[in-house]
């Protein structure tokens, strides 16, 4: 998670938004029987109100943390959280904007698109669940030991018989891992020994398999 100073103030902002358009639309807040001018701006996965006169009033949401979006009286909007916000008059579970009819509709799009984050790590998820399960034997200087070398979500697992041997590693405590060819692979922790497998029969690991699996290694070391 990323964070811009906006209007004197730090709002958090997910990595991905980075990569998507912003959009800044002048607004006005209902606060009781008065209206606050501010900007209302968009950007990736978040929202942030900057309010123009107290600037520290200002709040931020995901759009994993806002209900529903629809329209209110007028040319009002209302916004509706699942968890209070704060601005100048409180918390509050929902607030309303006047807005442009052209920014109500862009505010209403941009709530019924999925979350991007959400939809990368499902992704992720995806990708490495399908990579199959293989017949391995772990090289050691003495003898060997079958299992089977198995991918999950977030780890990789190589399963004996032996329970000794048998290790499970999340990836991001993964310093590396190597392919020497279809039918060897190396699995490199940050701890504890490194682990050489062959795989048996099946044609081995795949390239476009192993890419698939490294990326994923690499996205979670580099969060660690």
């Amino acid at each position: 998670m990323a964070a811009v100073i906006l209007a004197g103030g730090f709002f958090p902002i997910n990595a991905n938004a980075q990569q998507l358009p912003v959009r800044e639309m002048q607004v006005q807040l209902a606060a009781g029987f008065n209206t606050v001018s501010g900007r209302l701006i968009t950007a990736g996965n978040t929202i942030v109100f900057l309010d123009d006169t107290q600037p520290q009033a200002s709040f931020s949401a995901t759009r994993s943390q806002i209900e529903q979006v629809s329209a209110g009286q007028g040319q009002s909007l209302i916004i509706q959280f699942k968890e209070p916000i704060r601005d100048r008059e409180g918390e509050k579970m929902r607030v309303e904007f006047r807005v442009s009819p052209q920014d109500s509709d862009t505010l209403r799009a941009w709530f019924s698109q999925p979350d991007s984050a959400g939809v990368e790590a499902r992704k992720v998820e995806d990708q490495a669940r399908a990579l199959p399960t293989y017949s391995v034997r772990r090289d050691k200087f003495l003898g060997g030991d079958n299992g089977r070398l198995v991918v999950k979500s977030d780890r990789l697992a190589f399963e004996s018989s032996n329970a000794a041997v048998s290790r499970e590693w999340l990836f991001s405590d993964i310093r590396g891992i190597k392919q020497k060819g279809p039918y060897r692979l190396e699995i490199q922790p940050f701890s504890g020994d490194n682990y050489s497998l062959e795989l048996l029969g099946g044609g081995g690991m795949a390239g476009e398999d192993f890419k698939r699996l490294a990326d994923s290694i690499a996205r979670a070391r580099s969060n660690r």
